[in-house]
């Protein structure tokens, strides 16, 4: 006699979370790899030029032990004054200095072992982007990452930052950049749809 139904997708079942578990096992211990080339690349940010212009900071949250998940990284850039100030009362005696901040770059790995990273924008009170992060890659595991994917990444945060400070003179290319990854996100893309059938019902007869 066959096996029943019940037992075929139970079977599947049994097969589909073992698998997951030893995904999630592996990616967890290769998290380990990703600290590195992290540390890596901050530091040669670190000893780099910009650091006059910029002060960055690393912040590494890891659970424990080294297979127990979320773990998440990041690294934020400090506020920057803008050299102007802003009215606080409408009397115009209190003011309060101008400021950029908020631009970072974070790896973070879920529950089920895949990481995401992400770019957030510089915000200030004289400008902000659109968007609120770009999805810049997505990953099924830890072991799929590089240190060469960790350069690209923190080359591509560079250029995010660039592109979103209200002291850098933002270019075209700059704009076709972030275009791009927006273009990747699905809630924007049904953001522009939605967007999209406005228009057509503003033009129908």
């Amino acid at each position: 006699m066959g096996r029943s139904k019940i037992q075929e997708s139970a079977d599947k079942y049994v097969k589909a979370i073992q698998r997951g578990q030893r995904t999630r096992f592996v990616s967890a211990v290769a998290w380990l790899n990703v600290i590195q080339y992290v540390e890596k690349c901050f530091a040669e940010l670190q000893n780099h030029d910009i650091y006059r212009i910029n002060r960055y900071y690393l912040t590494i949250d890891r659970t424990f032990p080294v297979t127990t998940l979320p773990n998440h990284i990041q690294i934020h850039a400090g506020h920057r004054k803008l050299g102007m100030d802003k009215q606080v009362d409408s009397n115009g005696e209190k003011t309060m200095v101008m400021a950029e901040g908020n631009a970072a770059i974070v790896f973070s790995q879920h529950y089920n072992g895949d990481v995401m990273i992400l770019l957030y924008p510089y915000k200030s009170e004289c400008y902000e982007t659109n968007e609120k992060y770009l999805i810049y890659k997505t990953f099924d595991t830890a072991t799929d990452i590089s240190l060469k994917d960790v350069e690209k990444a923190f080359a591509a945060f560079l250029r995010y930052s660039k592109s979103t400070s209200c002291i850098t003179q933002s270019t075209w290319s700059d704009y076709f950049f972030r275009l791009r990854f927006r273009l990747k996100d699905w809630t924007y893309r049904k953001t522009l749809w939605n967007r999209a059938k406005e228009l057509i019902q503003l033009v129908k007869p």
